[in-house]
């Protein structure tokens, strides 16, 4: 897991992490403590792969990020307990349970068939599940966890 920067991103901010972090890179208008990260910063951690369908596209794709556990444990998330909340462009907000990220591997999907995900697509950051072939994944109050155009993540 890649040490926490110790400098603002130098790219575009794809994701904003607030709440109870243990380092910051930023501080908001309000003088809350951020973490900001662009694309680098995200790709420094360790990349995953994962190749599913979604309930939306039939198709099949190999998407690659890295897992959604390392990029918050690096944050200084407790991963045993409790939930953390999402924000999508859109302003949809979902909060996700930290079973979740021990229980799958939850990937912070950046990419598909290699290719960044645009806006279009879902991206720039998609919270996606290993969904094929894992019967518990199916159920529809999962689907409100893959959260396309991620924005922000609240840690409580």
């Amino acid at each position: 897991m890649p040490p926490p920067p110790n400098a603002p991103p130098a790219g575009p901010v794809l994701l904003t992490i607030d709440g109870k972090i243990s380092w910051s890179n930023a501080t908001n208008a309000n003088g809350a403590r951020e973490i900001l990260l662009d694309g680098a910063m995200i790709d420094a951690f360790p990349q995953v792969s994962v190749t599913t369908d979604t309930w939306w596209e039939p198709d099949v794709h190999t998407y690659r990020g890295p897992l959604l556990r390392d990029v918050l444990a690096a944050c200084g998330a407790d991963l045993r307990q409790g939930t953390f909340r999402v924000r999508a462009l859109n302003d949809f907000v979902t909060n996700i349970p930290m079973e979740d990220l021990q229980r799958w591997q939850v990937l912070l999907a950046r990419f598909m068939d290699e290719a960044p995900l645009p806006r279009r697509t879902k991206g720039p950051l998609w919270i996606m599940y290993p969904r094929r072939g894992e019967p518990a994944l199916e159920r529809a109050s999962i689907r409100n966890r893959w959260v396309w155009q991620l924005e922000r993540i609240t840690l409580s």
